[in-house]
């Protein structure tokens, strides 16, 4: 097995997810559509931070990306504009104006490199500009979008998004996290409702189960220690994580089996 078939092994979790959001108990990682081929241009990821302007994901894929001579472009997102992270967290018009320009460039590099690959990556915060700029293009324009401690509400409408993805969304979360449990409590999720972050309890179905094709392509996956770091905000941007995401974004989706 390939390294980043390995990596994206590794992701094949049970996720279990607290009551609080409606989410459907402990169940398999549902398999990506085997329709969804990867296309055989470059790979371009945008990458988003959090709301200190950190943008450690986007160095770390950058010198990853360097050392190994992977033909990677990685594009960080600026979108912090104000002084604290409680600021940044309620600058809606901030966020939105960060994806749109996202949603440009991506629209720009379809139109120029059609086979390209194209893959979304926002941490805690920064998932709102990510999800936001997925919203505001057409239906496969990208093609994987992944959320790392997405801080966004756990009642977030991910269709849109989902609708503009072609390899689905991969969403990571863990409930034993202080700084989206901070954040509930004072400034409220990304996207303004006070409630619980889909970074922490993972995001909930808008319908019944049975009844939601249009959620089939999200995969959601809980914290455990094969990820690295101690559970929490920062296991998200620690190196053995980071890793094994540098692995598994140059592989298309799992197909079904």
């Amino acid at each position: 097995m390939s390294r980043p078939h390995l990596a994206l092994a590794l992701f094949v979790l049970l996720i279990t997810v607290p009551p609080a959001c409606g989410q459907p108990t402990a169940r398999p990682m549902p398999p990506v559509p085997a329709e969804v081929a990867w296309r055989t241009g470059p790979l371009v990821v945008f990458s988003a931070g959090g709301a200190g302007g950190d943008n450690t994901v986007a160095e770390a894929l950058s010198m990853m990306r360097d050392r190994s001579g992977v033909p990677l472009t990685v594009q960080s997102v600026a979108w912090c504009r104000m002084g604290g992270p409680g600021q940044n967290v309620s600058d809606h018009s901030a966020q939105l104006a960060a994806a749109a320009k996202v949603a440009d460039s991506v629209r720009r590099l379809r139109a120029r490199w059609p086979d390209a690959n194209v893959v979304l990556v926002g941490y805690s915060a920064g998932t709102r500009v990510v999800l936001a700029a997925a919203e505001a293009l057409p239906a496969g324009s990208v093609d994987r979008i992944i959320l790392l401690g997405a801080g966004v509400s756990c009642g977030y409408d991910l269709r849109p998004a989902l609708h503009a993805s072609r390899g689905g969304i991969d969403s990571f979360f863990c409930e034993t996290d202080p700084v989206l449990s901070h954040a509930e409590s004072w400034w409220g999720t990304c996207d303004g409702p006070k409630t619980a972050t889909a970074g922490r309890v993972g995001f909930q179905y808008p319908c019944a189960k049975s009844e939601c094709a249009a959620y089939s392509g999200l995969r959601q996956y809980h914290w455990t220690p094969a990820m690295g770091g101690y559970g929490g905000h920062f296991t998200w941007v620690c190196p053995t994580f980071l890793g094994q995401l540098f692995a598994a974004i140059q592989s298309p989706p799992p197909p079904a089996r």
